[in-house]
């Protein structure tokens, strides 16, 4: 699924794109491009670090996943995400979203 999120993030241009592998709907993958850019992966439970590409430098960032749930089949189904972003330790950000599809 790709969706235009430059409104939200204030940076023209900026696409996100949210996959995952159907034998593996609790893993989802993020990957935004444009302007900045960033992919990160999203697991319950579980830390994952990745770089965000503001355009001048990369900054380190990790992911945790407080709840991941999928139960997207054939084009129909819910993603609910509740995750934050650390940096140097200390959270910097927490989203909650949930994706209705079909």
């Amino acid at each position: 699924m790709t969706y235009d999120e430059s409104e939200l993030l204030e940076v023209p241009g900026t696409l996100t794109q949210i996959t995952f592998r159907k034998d593996e709907p609790g893993l989802v993958a993020i990957v935004r491009s444009g302007t900045v850019s960033s992919m990160f992966v999203l697991e319950e439970g579980r830390h994952h670090t990745c770089e965000y590409n503001v355009g001048f430098m990369r900054i380190p960032m990790c992911f945790y996943a407080k709840r991941v749930r999928n139960t997207v089949s054939k084009g129909k189904g819910v993603i609910e995400l509740d995750y934050s972003v650390e940096m140097n330790g200390a959270e910097t950000q927490r989203t909650k979203m949930k994706i209705t599809l079909g």
